[in-house]
């Protein structure tokens, strides 16, 4: 207790209380199991708490799993790791005004940007990528109508094509801006959905010089679709409303002002990083569960992260608690096993080619067994010029591919337990 003077008022036994709003928060979703083997799989992303800034670099000591109210112990795996550890299959929408409120040098300018946020090219056309590993765009534009000109690619030239194919004449374009409808459209296209080896995450940036007028539908109608969804706001000129972009896209932090086309362009980058950014606090976290029957419950939090209730005082937004079932009916052991990543080059969907000339980082992880791996790498059955290795650590490897490729095995083994991939 103190005594003080507050606003010339003389006020004696106050008690002061400091609300600390530090600690993270965590988005869940989602839990599945990988039947029939005992695997249980939850996805989540966590935040800080004051920033929202996703948090990196977690791993499975930063979380505790309880099972039916019980910690896990050894006989579980239990184990964690970014979602980019894995295939993440990352999806991305753009939605693009293209309704008569927009002259036809707006249009053109909006189809210039949208191709900026996708790649950079040079005088000679050729285009670098600004996607990510295992990012897809798809693009609907809008107006009284909602159009898809191109559904998931990163081939970079059918999304050069497929953009620069929107029409810019006024005859050919509604009068109306079915915003939400567009909104709706693009979010049903992805899940966020995590499993032991891949992931779908997405995320939509929509752009509008207008507010939705096709019928009376407010972005509170559309609150059971946008929730648990990235997206992201641009408002284009000043007849749109920053206030309704912002409950659609759950903060004002996710609505971007472009006060003239001039600027979209930087702001449309804007809101591709900040987008982008978002995928960095994305986990899964897993184990093997020993329950072979029934109904069970699953609880995950982070070790020492803060509650959210503080004295009698309530945080607002705040999630410290993944929670959920699952049935465990027909459950067998898993057998361990040695999990493959790579990140780099671009590989053909049966793993049978890579690009030349460039290079691979690859990772290996030991699963369902308590033990300390020690890795081979090897190549095998090598014809014509071979790909380098070289070791980056025990469990990682870059693999060079030169200009001129012949065939090649990379074999990973654990050479304690023999177990190989």
């Amino acid at each position: 207790f103190a005594s003080g003077v507050i606003a010339n008022v003389h006020i004696n036994n106050i008690a002061l209380t400091c609300i600390d709003y530090n600690g993270f928060n965590l988005q869940p979703f989602g839990i599945q199991t990988n039947a029939p083997s005992s695997v249980v799989v939850a996805g989540l992303r966590v935040t800080d708490r004051v920033t929202g800034n996703p948090i990196e670099g977690l791993g499975k000591a930063a979380f505790v799993v309880k099972e039916n109210d019980q910690v896990l112990g050894l006989e579980a795996f239990v184990d964690a790791e970014q979602a980019s550890d894995a295939t993440l299959d990352l999806r991305t929408v753009l939605i693009l005004d293209v309704s008569t409120s927009l002259l036809p040098s707006d249009i053109a300018t909006i189809k210039t940007a949208a191709k900026a946020a996708l790649y950079n090219e040079d005088t000679n056309g050729n285009k670098t990528p600004l996607l990510v590993d295992g990012q897809t765009v798809a693009i609907y534009t809008f107006d009284s109508t909602v159009t898809l000109i191109s559904d998931f690619t990163n081939n970079l030239d059918d999304l050069a094509t497929a953009i620069n194919g929107i029409d810019e004449s006024l005859v050919n374009r509604g009068n109306s801006t079915n915003l939400l409808g567009a909104i709706t459209t693009g979010l049903a296209r992805w899940k966020n959905d995590f499993g032991l080896d891949s992931a779908q995450y997405g995320y939509a940036i929509v752009i509008s010089d207008g507010d939705h007028n096709t019928d009376n539908r407010t972005a509170s109608d559309i609150k059971n679709i946008t929730q648990g969804k990235d997206i992201f706001a641009i408002a284009l000129g000043s007849n749109v409303s920053t206030e309704s972009l912002a409950q659609i896209t759950g903060s004002s932090e996710r609505v971007y002002n472009a006060a003239t086309v001039g600027v979209l362009q930087t702001v449309l980058y804007e809101a591709q990083q900040a987008a982008l950014k978002q995928t960095k606090g994305l986990y899964r976290v897993y184990y093997a569960t020993p329950k072979r029957s029934g109904s069970q419950s699953i609880s995950i939090t982070l070790k020492n992260n803060q509650d959210c209730t503080i004295e009698q005082f309530a945080l607002d937004n705040c999630t410290t608690e993944l929670i959920g079932t699952y049935s465990a009916n027909g459950f067998t052991d898993v057998v361990p096993e040695v999990k493959i990543s790579t990140t780099g080059a671009s590989i053909q969907t049966d793993g049978s080619q890579v690009a030349l000339q460039s290079s691979i980082v690859v990772k290996a992880k030991l699963r369902w067994i308590n033990v300390s791996p020690d890795f081979s790498f090897i190549l095998e059955n090598t014809e014509g010029p071979a790909a380098v290795l070289s070791k980056v650590s025990n469990s990682e490897y870059t693999l060079s591919i030169p200009v001129k490729l012949g065939q090649t095995e990379l074999r990973v083994s654990e050479i304690n337990t023999q177990v190989s991939n």
